[in-house]
């Protein structure tokens, strides 16, 4: 086959997999791959140096090309219906609600410092101090508890009186 015929393959390929990655961002394989696809194209086509220099940028010119022209359609709104959310999730939450745990005693699973993780009310939660450091089996206290955030504190064994 002739060299123009591999260059027109190789090209298409390489826009074709830039188009892949376009409608379905992820890890970015088909991007590389059309990278991969666009050097080897300037190589196999250039005979000098300067030629692989102006294959290599009329290269970027298309790419560049059709990164504005997918911009356009993003823009626009007129991408797959696979790739936008058609409706919202009610009553989500991105982390659970602790405040339950307020005032809670428990002991220390791990070393603090100053967080690690906590049995809390039969629960191991992860916990963070104020920035003291507690050693593990000891006992604290919730004071505050934000999202998924619990702040402890040491206390005495609650199964001792108080003194």
């Amino acid at each position: 086959m002739p060299t123009i015929v591999w260059t027109l393959i190789l090209l298409v390929c390489a826009l074709g997999l830039f188009v892949v990655e376009i409608l379905n961002p992820g890890f970015g394989l088909p991007g590389i791959a059309g990278i991969v696809l666009l050097a080897a194209d300037v190589y196999i086509t250039a005979r000098t140096v300067q030629e692989a220099m102006i294959l290599g940028l009329i290269a970027a010119l298309i790419v560049l090309i059709f990164l504005v022209f997918g911009a356009r359609l993003i823009s626009k709104g007129k991408l797959p219906k696979s790739l936008i959310l058609d409706q919202a999730e009610e009553d989500y939450r991105s982390s659970e609600d602790l405040s339950a745990l307020l005032g809670t005693t428990g002991k220390t699973l791990t070393v603090l410092r100053p967080a690690g993780m906590a049995e809390l009310g039969g629960r191991k939660v992860d916990v963070v101090t104020r920035g003291e450091f507690l050693d593990k089996d000891s006992f604290v206290e919730v004071v505050e508890a934000a999202g998924g955030r619990i702040v402890v504190r040491a206390c005495q064994d609650p199964a001792l009186p108080e003194s």
